[in-house]
């Protein structure tokens, strides 16, 4: 007996569509098959990349002196749990990337430092190093001295500051010389100077002194443009009595500045002579806000 045709007794408009349905089908298995290679492919190159960054955040952290990272439940004093470690990192990103956005969002080409890590005794903390200097009044130089002083309504450029020793401070990418700031990295400074004045008269005066025109500026050089932008000044007529020994007045300037890399801030005053350079009465800075 031969065999029966399954199809025999199948009209010719019912065998095509089961043929239809029957490549339709095929078509989706091979479909099916190729997605799910194609997700075992992407698996296996996620874990491949995901090893590679971890080694390379093992690597970091050995390099910072972090905790060690090993995974949840593994023995060993000192390591961290990878989830814990991993739910650090990205309370860290979103938190810069929130602080980033705000900055964009004031200063526009606003560029950070760091970040930078910080062990202490209650763990490690992560902080943005902003640039930042204050300078301190010199007397170890130039004429940075008490006088007695004339009047004198031209300026000069005061050279002699002190940047590294006793208040002085200078970090970051903050950098001095010749009496000139130079700012590391745009964006927002809060720019200061004080210039404390002592008359001192000489013995041999008996009349009243003269006026003095005490003139204080602060400036910005641009690395872009040739001339000085003067940003902040005052100024004070004085006239002391002659029976005063002495003295005594203070000008301090302070204000918020939108700054670029490469800019430079220095001071300018009269009668430089009459000018005290203790270094907690005369003093000059700055500090990324």
């Amino acid at each position: 007996m031969g065999g029966v045709d399954p199809y025999k007794n199948l009209k010719s408009a019912d065998l095509t569509d089961v043929k239809t349905k029957l490549s339709v089908l095929s078509a989706a298995v091979v479909l099916l098959v190729v997605l799910v290679v194609g997700l075992l492919v992407a698996l296996v190159t996620v874990t491949v990349l995901l090893s590679e960054k971890l080694q390379d955040v093992q690597e970091v952290t050995e390099e910072l002196g972090l905790p060690e990272v090993g995974f949840k439940g593994e023995p060993g004093k000192g390591k961290t749990s990878i989830t814990a470690y991993i739910s650090g990192i990205i309370k860290q990103v979103l938190g810069n990337h929130t602080r980033d956005d705000k900055d964009k969002e004031d200063t526009g080409e606003f560029l950070l430092q760091g970040p930078f890590y910080r062990k202490d005794g209650e763990g490690e903390q992560t902080f943005l190093a902003k640039p930042m200097a204050h300078l301190t009044g010199s007397t170890l130089d130039g004429p940075h001295s008490l006088g007695h002083g004339h009047s004198n309504q031209s300026t000069v450029r005061v050279k002699e500051w002190e940047s590294n020793q006793g208040l002085a401070t200078l970090a970051n990418g903050m950098k001095y010389r010749d009496g000139y700031i130079k700012i590391p990295a745009d964006g927002l400074y809060y720019v200061y100077s004080q210039l404390y004045f002592r008359y001192m008269r000489d013995d041999k005066e008996s009349r009243p002194t003269d006026n003095h025109q005490l003139l204080h500026y602060t400036y910005k050089k641009s690395a872009t443009y040739r001339d000085k932008q003067e940003v902040m000044k005052s100024a004070r007529t004085k006239c002391w009595s002659k029976r005063s020994q002495y003295g005594l007045l203070s000008s301090y300037q302070g204000g918020v500045f939108r700054l670029r890399a490469g800019d430079r801030l220095f001071v300018q005053v009269s009668n430089v002579a009459m000018v005290s350079f203790e270094e907690a009465a005369s003093y000059f800075g700055a500090f990324m806000i």
